[in-house]
């Protein structure tokens, strides 16, 4: 829960606070990055010191210190930048909602400079450079939960379906309008009798949920790249015999390191070349290879699931009240979604 700011009743104090709270929200990011690129560059020293310890003839104490220092100073900094992120992080919840109940105590975030206030007729949508009334009547609110793993943990929200002749004049489509869930949107729902369909919320924060199936997509560019890293890397470490041999074992052993360290990138970029779908009691899993899109939809917000094509290309379409989802479709997974899960591909148990 955001604790809220007071908003002043006048209009310049408000300017002030507003102002303040956006020095604050900069320095704090600033400084994350500051410190971020501080650890950064002490870990490329410490690696270099370390690596001229290596051609030293002699002993010198001054390269352990050095390195030990180097070490410890990008821990600290890293530290520091996970902080000051989180601040940043903090102040600008803090700031959206200051600046939410400074247009109004039932205005809410909608996208930059962009608040959805609530009326007695309807919600209106206004900007510093456009404005439109949508009555409740055509209007729909679902509870929508953001979840990026296989848990019931996610980030809420309240998605409001608006007619597409309010925002295009050539969109047929409903626009879907995304706001953070927080008590006081929930109050304001309340308060003009809207109904939020779409999931409940519940309590279970941290309890995860054991895979059924699982379906792999092999990515084979990434997987192509990652087995010509690997084969450098094997050649670099094989090389390292022969400079051992002929030439300096100080260089042999940073040439081996180096040949290791490409082995395990390659090995485990290999090992993550691939998108996977799994299917679960509780709910569908898509997860892009490397550090792409992850998403987890539960089946209660699936409507139904389908299958259609897109320039040839097989994909899995999930449906849901307030949108569907399309994913590519792996050989076999809509069959194993029909057999544990019938009604939501058409079929009866």
């Amino acid at each position: 829960m955001v604790k809220e700011i007071p908003v002043p009743a006048d209009a310049a104090a408000r300017a002030r606070r507003g102002n303040a709270l956006k020095r604050k929200m900069k320095c704090a990011n600033c400084i994350a990055f500051a410190l971020a690129l501080l650890a950064v560059l002490s870990l490329v020293a410490c690696v270099g010191t370390a690596v001229a310890l290596q051609f030293q003839d002699g002993w010198n104490i001054a390269f352990p210190i050095a390195v030990g220092c180097l070490l410890a100073g990008a821990c600290v900094c890293a530290l520091g930048a996970f902080v000051c992120a989180l601040l940043g992080a903090r102040t600008e919840k803090r700031a959206t909602d200051y600046f939410e109940r400074c247009d109004g105590e039932e205005s809410f975030t909608v996208g930059e400079e962009t608040f959805a206030t609530f009326s007695l007729a309807g919600v209106r949508i206004h900007s510093p450079v456009r404005e439109t009334e949508i009555p409740y009547a055509e209007m729909r609110f679902f509870s929508v939960c953001s979840r990026r793993a296989p848990r019931e943990r996610g980030k809420w929200s309240v998605v409001m379906e608006i007619p597409a002749r309010y925002i295009s004049k050539e969109g047929k489509e409903p626009v879907l309008v995304q706001t953070d869930a927080k008590e006081r949107l929930y109050r304001t729902l309340e308060r003009h009798g809207i109904a939020l369909e779409g999931e409940k919320r519940t309590e279970e924060k941290g309890k995860k949920f054991v895979r059924k199936r699982a379906f792999r997509l092999p990515a084979r560019t990434k997987r192509r790249n990652a087995l010509a890293l690997l084969a450098f890397g094997c050649a670099v470490a094989l090389a390292a015999i022969p400079i051992g041999i002929w030439w300096d074992l100080s260089v042999c052993v940073a040439t081996a390191v180096l040949g290791v360290f490409l082995v395990l990138r390659a090995s485990y970029s290999f090992a993550r070349a691939h998108a996977l779908l799994a299917l679960y009691d509780e709910g569908l899993y898509w997860r892009e290879s490397g550090r792409g899109e992850r998403i987890f939809l539960k089946w209660e917000e699936i409507v139904r699931v389908g299958c259609e094509e897109e320039k040839n290309f097989p994909l899995l379409r999930a449906e849901c009240a307030y949108g569907a989802y399309r994913f590519p479709r792996a050989e076999g997974a809509y069959e194993a979604i029909g057999e544990m899960f019938p009604e939501k591909c058409g079929k009866k148990r």
